[in-house]
């Protein structure tokens, strides 16, 4: 910023707020005076012109006239007389100071002035420190080399220099990380926590899937609630991805918006970091169709030939039908596929923030899966800390958006020797609060709501077991209702029983709770 355009902010500022009925505070009586002291020491020099020098002594006086001036209250006849014989021919700084000094439209506008003006020149001071900071150590690392005795010392003081150079928020505006703050001296701010808090337990906005044995899991609300962090775990090859699938599909399919913000557009964003897009469309429609018709269908590439008339008809008829299943309930979707190898968690912080700024509010976010992104800019210390990091600075950024994120996660080696000592039956339950999972145990710490699925083989028949692990909530869940098993049928994987009889069984191989379905004699 030009120096003398930043002393007149300066001396804008001074007045603006000496203007509020708060009058002038201290903390910007100290900003007024640094910004001035940093012209001084950073700009000033024996090669300027006399007329900039002139004119930027003379704004510099201005500032610490009225910093030093503690009883009297701004003149504003005078200070303009000083401010336009200080900046000479230069009309252009005057005009700019009474542009903004003359509007007394409201004490509202007066204040978003001095906030925005505080922090502009808050930020300054911070680049300020900050170039000085890396102007020193880059002079010692370059030229004076030899009295550097400790490298790793050396980056720790560099890392301590640039902390202590301190946040870039005014001290009179809210912190970006700060969700809410509550004075319980305030009834009124008591009050508006305990009714966020409500609201928080409300049925709202959940989010419910295809299944009546999942959406009992999730107790009370009956499905996932808004902001939730979700995490499931299955060993490796388990329907992970398959099972993401699904819950996008069915929270699509199988919920209406009620959104935060009415004037956004609702959407759900599936990210793939393993499979295709394209891939994941096939499998899509495949189980849409088969759920519809009630028989397997089998893609053939040859009647989906982009190159003839009749796979050009097919392709359109399909995406048709994909979009029309996808979006009836009048939510956008979007899926995504990143090469994992490249794309870090920051990466797909910033994409969300990009939907977002593109008007949309978004409700369902599912990743598969945040392990596999490269690890650059996370923290790097005791085993698995990188991977804790992750989903806690997922979850943070998340969660006060009201995004309900979901993510898979292998299990690790511990609940795979389960299974290797025999230890299948119902090993979801024996897993649930235990922590296993790959590459870091803590990470169960993180998650509102942890899921663990197990696929069981019993004779041709697969089974998918579905365990409930912790869940944040208030109220307590049927502990019957923490364990439920699903059919893989022969066609439509697992077809949602949301809108009929219930398919769910309470073990593996037995009836569902429904009546119908094998028992262990009919499959063995």
């Amino acid at each position: 910023m030009d120096s003398k355009i930043l002393l007149v902010k300066t001396i804008t500022l001074l007045y603006k707020e000496s203007t509020l009925p708060s009058k002038l505070q201290d903390y910007t009586r100290d900003l007024a005076k640094r910004i001035a002291d940093s012209v001084k020491s950073a700009q000033v020099s024996v090669v300027d012109l006399d007329p900039r020098t002139e004119i930027l002594e003379s704004l510099k006086d201005i500032i610490y006239t009225i910093v030093h001036d503690t009883t009297s209250e701004i003149n504003i006849t005078t200070l303009k007389q000083s401010l336009m014989v200080g900046v000479r021919g230069e009309s252009f700084l005057y005009e700019g100071f009474t542009m903004v000094a003359d509007d007394n439209t409201s004490e509202d506008n007066s204040r978003h002035t001095v906030a925005v003006l505080k922090k502009e020149l808050d930020l300054y001071l911070k680049q300020t420190d900050i170039m000085k900071v890396l102007k020193d150590y880059t002079q010692k690392a370059h030229f004076e080399t030899q009295t550097i005795s400790d490298w790793r010392s050396f980056r720790d003081n560099v890392i301590n220099d640039l902390t202590s150079v301190g946040s870039f928020v005014a001290t009179n505006e809210k912190h970006p990380s700060l969700n809410l703050s509550v004075n319980f001296n305030d009834a009124t701010q008591v009050q508006d926590a305990l009714t966020r808090g409500v609201a928080n337990q409300s049925h709202s906005g959940v989010i419910k899937t295809g299944l009546q044995g999942l959406n009992e899991m999730c107790g009370a609300p009956g499905g996932f609630r808004r902001g939730e962090y979700i995490l499931y775990s299955a060993p490796q090859y388990s329907f992970k991805s398959g099972f993401g699938l699904l819950m996008i599909m069915w929270a699509l399919m199988y919920n209406t918006p009620e959104l935060i913000d009415p004037t956004k557009k609702p959407a759900m964003v599936f990210f793939s970091f393993e499979n295709t897009v394209q891939s994941n469309i096939v499998l899509m429609y495949r189980y849409l169709k088969e759920n519809e018709v009630g028989h397997k269908v089998i893609v053939n590439a040859g009647e989906y030939d982009p190159t003839t008339e009749e796979g050009r008809e097919n392709l359109r008829i399909a995406g048709e039908y994909i979009k029309e299943k996808l979006s009836a309930n009048g939510f956008h979707f979007i899926m995504e596929s990143y090469n994992s190898t490249t794309f870090t968690t920051q990466d797909l912080i910033d994409r969300i923030l990009e939907i977002e700024a593109q008007g949309y509010e978004i409700v369902f976010c599912i990743a598969d899966y945040l392990a596999v992104l490269n690890k650059k800019g996370l923290t790097m210390g005791a085993h698995g800390d990188e991977l804790r990091d992750q989903h806690r600075r997922v979850r943070s950024f998340t969660n006060p958006r009201g995004i309900t994120f979901m993510t898979p996660h292998q299990m690790s080696q511990d609940a795979i020797q389960l299974l290797r000592d025999g230890k299948k039956d119902e090993l979801v339950k024996k897993v649930a609060g235990h922590n296993y999972y790959d590459g870091c145990k803590r990470i169960g710490q993180e998650p509102d709501l942890e899921l663990h699925l197990y696929v069981v083989d019993v004779g041709d028949t697969k089974y998918l077991e579905i365990g409930r692990g912790k869940h944040r909530d208030i109220n307590d869940t049927d502990p019957k209702k923490l364990y439920t098993v699903y059919k893989f049928e022969d066609y439509g994987t697992i077809p949602p029983d949301i809108h009929g009889v219930n398919k769910s069984r309470r073990k593996v191989g037995g009836g569902s709770l429904s009546g119908e379905g094998d028992d262990w004699f009919e499959i063995a």
